[in-house]
């Protein structure tokens, strides 16, 4: 057998390559990778989605807070809207009597619906791990039932001082409304923090209303529970009585005692330390606020 000469100029450098391996048309076979080349290609992927999933975790609890923002947005206007047609006044709550068992409340944020706000998912956050306790419910007829079901509270200081008198933000506006808390993310968040006797069902959150300290209300005689959580990382979102939605770090707050007076809150022109002297919650350092300047005459 001649064999052929792999060589020679005629063959070109194709022709020669593909003559070198037997066949003239081409190779005959390829190299596979080798158990080490595997080994350090998987390494290799390990190593890059060890460095992207905190980056893709954050994307994704960035994209979840915008998310709760253009909530709490929507509910400022809805919130706007009803003071328009209501002398003013927010919405509280209401006692419900039907006849058929104990008074129930009927919370603040179902009399916006549905002339106000008519999609029930603005108050459900992305990161709420019981949003699903208000995406639930079909209808309203049992209000009392979903009093802590939302996302979201709104101010006790506004709503129950002196009566609810300071809810007429028309006419009793804070000194700075861009700086004063009117609705938050509300707490807690912690799958162990519910009501006894009632297991599964969640945490109770206060009829949806913000307390100023655990424990403690001085426009109203029942014990509140904790709300603070860390809904967004190591913050919440919160809307402000100029409409408003601003972050503030809740972080800090979680293992410090609640004071009745800070320096840095009352040099903002917080009435809880200017007038009150109550324990309450600062959220001084993101410059929000309970309420902001004297207290109007009632």
């Amino acid at each position: 057998m001649i064999l052929p000469n792999c060589q020679s100029p005629q063959w070109g450098r194709a022709g020669r390559l593909a003559c070198a391996h037997g066949k003239p048309g081409g190779p005959q076979s390829t190299q596979a990778f080798t158990l080490i080349e595997l080994i350090v290609v998987i390494s290799l992927i390990a190593v890059l989605l060890t460095l992207l999933l905190p980056s893709l975790k954050r994307s994704t609890t960035l994209a979840s807070s915008t998310v709760c923002m253009h909530n709490l947005q929507q509910l400022g206007y809805a919130l706007e809207m009803y003071r328009f047609e209501n002398a003013g006044f927010l919405p509280g709550a209401e006692t419900v009597a039907d006849g058929t068992g104990p008074p129930r409340i009927r919370p603040w944020f179902l009399r916006l619906f549905p002339s106000y706000l008519t999609d029930l998912g603005a108050l459900t956050c992305p990161e709420d791990p019981f949003r699903h306790r208000l995406l639930a419910v079909r209808t309203f007829s049992a209000a009392g039932d979903f009093a802590d079901s939302a996302s979201y509270g709104i101010n006790g200081f506004i709503m129950t001082c002196r009566g609810g008198y300071l809810a007429d933000l028309d006419r009793r506006r804070p000194t700075r409304p861009l700086d004063v808390i009117l609705a938050a993310d509300i707490g807690p968040d912690l799958r162990g923090a519910q009501p006894a006797g009632n297991p599964g069902s969640g945490p109770e959150r206060n009829d949806s209303v913000l307390q100023w300290d655990d424990g403690y209300d001085p426009c109203a005689p029942e014990v509140q529970l904790p709300w603070v959580t860390t809904r967004h990382g190591k913050s919440i979102n919160i809307l402000t009585a100029g409409g408003a939605v601003r972050e503030a770090r809740t972080v800090d707050l979680l293992d410090k005692p609640i004071l009745e007076y800070y320096s840095s809150c009352a040099a903002g022109g917080c009435t809880l330390c200017t007038r009150f002297h109550v324990p309450h919650y600062s959220f001084a350092r993101d410059r929000l606020f309970w309420w902001t300047g004297p207290l109007p005459a009632p």
